[in-house]
């Protein structure tokens, strides 16, 4: 085998593409959900964000099955270099706002990202099922969160570090986003590297059918999406999805309005390091053999809810609790005695949202 060959086999194979795919959710979903755990983006005022993200996901709803739709026409890999500048948008909006106050840009902003994020998720989700076989699938969903869970514990690392020392309310430093921003800017190399599915080697021979479709109309392809979306199964699933994204828009606005500056740095960074142990823990659960495939999904799901529930719960009596005794002007700082009781309700989340995210 020539040394060009090789080449060709490392970058055509399932194990390069899962790194592919894992370094655009690096460089894009990891920075964003870093800045994300910053409490309202990093911003001082958290209804700016607020109505960055409504619109971001107001425009994904129909984006994104018209985005899954433009994915089987033209390709895969089409999609996820459109999704590997989704983040961008977001973090420069967030960025010129701090700076000078725009606000135009934080909605338009969230347009972009909204479009570019809808290509995202749906070339991500489809490479990561149809990719990888059966042995296989818990290595590379493996691979792919562990790369985007780093991405975001690189971001809380130096989102901390720049604001170790923010001890009042405002926003975290502009460095923050300029550091987080040129990572994010590498994101297109490695969406250019994305590989089409029908040129994928895959260690057993087998070769992958392109999921290029071209003899269906624009009709009836919104017919076989609408099809799709009411089979039971994903019926079944939209509680858990509802409750996955749910909790964001709390923790988003609870840490940017009760902890100080540095306390949101740090949450940033641990809740990284939180996912990631929790990632590394749900990998071996899927690869290991003596489980079967139907206990370790009530396992995920009833194990998951607990968490989601006792996060819920504890959230909500510790914001009646500060409502009474703590006053609104005040922000929680570390050695606070009322620290640990807000804090941990947190890190239970996080846990319980990359254990059902998988």
């Amino acid at each position: 085998m020539t040394f060009k060959e090789r080449i060709i086999l490392v970058y055509r194979s399932v194990l390069f593409q899962a790194v592919m795919l894992g370094m655009i959710a690096f460089t894009q979903l990891g920075i964003k959900e870093s800045i994300s755990e910053l409490g309202g983006g990093g911003l001082r005022n958290v209804s700016t964000s607020n109505a960055q993200q409504a619109i971001l996901f107001a425009v994904m709803i129909p984006g994104a099955p018209i985005a899954s739709i433009l994915a089987n026409r033209y390709g895969i890999h089409i999609s996820a270099f459109l999704g590997s500048i989704s983040g961008i948008f977001i973090s420069t909006a967030l960025y010129e706002n701090s700076r000078t106050g725009n606000q135009w840009y934080i909605y338009f902003g969230a347009v972009l990202s909204g479009i570019t994020s809808s290509f995202y998720w749906s070339s991500e989700s489809t490479v990561a099922i149809l990719y990888p076989n059966d042995r296989s699938r818990g290595l590379f969903l493996g691979v792919w969160r562990s790369l985007t869970t780093c991405g975001s514990l690189i971001a809380g690392a130096i989102a901390f570090s720049l604001n170790i020392h923010g001890k009042t309310t405002s926003s975290v430093t502009l460095n923050t986003y300029r550091v987080l921003i040129a990572i994010q800017c590498t994101g297109p190399i490695f969406g250019a590297l994305v590989s089409p599915p029908e040129k994928i080697i895959k260690p057993d021979g087998k070769v992958l059918k392109t999921n290029i479709v071209e003899d269906l109309t624009v009709k009836q392809r919104i017919m076989q999406y609408r099809a799709i979306i009411s089979r039971k199964e994903i019926l079944c699933f939209l509680p858990l999805f509802f409750s996955l994204f749910w909790w964001k828009p709390f923790e988003n606005n609870f840490v940017g309005q009760k902890f100080t500056t540095r306390v949101r740095g740090m949450n940033s960074f641990v809740a990284s390091v939180v996912s990631l142990v929790t990632n590394i823990a749900m990998i071996a659960l899927y690869d290991c053999k003596w489980v079967s495939r139907k206990n370790k999904t009530r396992f995920i799901w009833i194990g998951g809810a607990a968490i989601k529930a006792t996060f819920y719960i504890w959230s909500l009596y510790n914001v009646k609790w500060l409502e009474k005794h703590v006053k609104k002007s005040k922000r929680i700082d570390f050695g606070d005695k009322y620290f640990k009781r807000t804090y941990i309700p947190l890190l239970l989340a996080n846990i319980a949202s990359e254990w059902m995210f998988n």
